[in-house]
């Protein structure tokens, strides 16, 4: 048996398009719930402005620039699960447990260390250069604002995505060291207080 071959089909089955796209509602209803960068009227507003304006090439752009940001989110659900396994299992074996919150947890353990999140940085720097390509073709500063509103959604979504996918990986650490060590160390381990993601 390839043990390397294994695990990489073990992870694609885990990583699916379904998980990311169930994420991503979660994190929009997170959204809703708790207010966002650009509010969702006015991002509708933006991109109903901007497709009046937007020659059929820009609309491309901006179709490549949107799917790209999904690619982003998806090289970015692993790693942040994988984040939140080892902080999982750093709560147990550790002599020094974590006490940060769950957001300072994710932007040092996630957002912080995306530099070993694999392909993270060059999908990052194509969506900037989408982004600058159509951006300073805009003829005025209203249309440039309502451009980087639509690219300010994205990086909310991945924010919240981030939370959720690590607060998965969290949970999925407590259940292993539960099934393995039974309840009394799972429930020991609950001293992060990750709140529910949204159903």
């Amino acid at each position: 048996m390839n043990v390397d071959a294994e695990l990489d089909r073990m992870k694609q089955a885990i990583f699916t398009e379904e998980l990311l796209t169930k994420l991503l509602s979660c994190s929009q209803k997170t959204l809703d719930a708790q207010g966002s960068t650009v509010p969702p009227e006015e991002a509708q507003a933006a991109r109903a402005a901007l497709e009046d304006l937007l020659t059929p090439q820009q609309k491309q752009i901006l179709a490549a620039l949107e799917e790209k940001h999904r690619d982003i989110l998806r090289r970015l659900l692993p790693f942040a699960v994988q984040q939140g396994l080892c902080a999982g299992f750093q709560q147990y074996f550790s002599n020094d447990p974590l006490t940060t919150p769950l957001p300072g947890l994710v932007t040092q353990k996630v957002l912080d260390q995306t530099v070993h999140c694999t392909g993270y940085t060059w999908a990052c720097q194509q969506a900037t250069d989408l982004f600058d390509t159509v951006y300073d073709q805009l003829p005025d500063q209203t249309a440039q604002d309502q451009w980087t509103d639509l690219d300010l959604v994205w990086e909310d979504r991945e924010y919240i995505l981030a939370l959720d996918a690590f607060h998965l990986g969290y949970r999925a650490a407590l259940r292993i060291l539960g099934n393995c060590f039974g309840l009394v160390t799972r429930r020991s381990l609950v001293q992060i207080q990750l709140p529910q993601p949204p159903d």
